[in-house]
């Protein structure tokens, strides 16, 4: 009903490009859309560890998509522990399990962290991706809390949670609610800026920036 929409749809002079984040449910679909040009069958496990691992990125999807197109070129069924081995990475794990450490207020795995952190060799982009995609996570989780139990809210989540990431997930819903969570995400996106900006700082500034969200945990919790 926007007046501003109206007047594009009619003028001919004028181009409208949608500009809007990938959710969850649009990665699937771009996921299945292309596995499915390529015949290859995979489970629905396999599928929501793609969208996870995907963070809300469409070009790093369809990467490892492409990984995956090639692998199949002479089995065109993959079972997901092939998947995990094929596109594996250790700086994704460890941004995982660092994450999920600072969201469940893990203070003595965050105190190691930053003392072995002397270098500037930290990807902060990758963890705050992670993060980011973690804390929308919560959200969406966390709107059915009025709703539905803990346990039910996990267990019928979309895409489904793996089981070893339930426990972790139950902590982090006990321990965030929304209002806290969406000003963290602000808060990455300011991050993401100043540490491009300070460049020589950014280490620094992106450990601050893992503490503070660390000391938010105990004091909320």
């Amino acid at each position: 009903k926007s007046k501003l929409r109206n007047i594009s749809e009619k003028n001919k002079q004028i181009i409208c490009v949608p500009c809007y984040k990938d959710n969850l449910r649009t990665l699937e679909i771009i996921a299945k859309k292309e596995l499915n040009k390529e015949n290859i069958i995979c489970s629905n496990e396999t599928i929501s560890f793609l969208i996870n691992k995907a963070a809300g990125d469409r070009n790093y999807l369809l990467n490892e998509l492409n990984k995956i197109k090639l692998f199949s070129k002479n089995n065109k069924t993959i079972s997901n522990d092939q998947i995990k081995k094929l596109l594996y990475s250790p700086e994704d794990e460890d941004a995982e399990q660092l994450v999920n450490d600072c969201l469940n207020g893990n203070t003595q795995i965050i105190k190691k962290y930053i003392a072995q952190s002397h270098n500037n060799n930290i990807n902060y982009i990758l963890i705050l991706r992670v993060l980011s995609r973690k804390i929308e996570k919560l959200i969406s989780l966390l709107e059915l809390k009025n709703q539905l139990s803990i346990d039910k809210i996990i267990s019928t989540a979309k895409p489904p949670i793996f089981w070893k990431d339930i426990p972790l997930i139950k902590t982090q819903l006990k321990n965030w609610n929304i209002n806290e969570l969406k000003k963290i995400i602000l808060e990455i996106n300011n991050i993401e800026i100043e540490c491009k900006e300070s460049y020589d700082n950014a280490t620094m500034i992106f450990l601050n920036f893992l503490s503070s969200i660390r000391n938010k945990v105990s004091n909320y919790s």
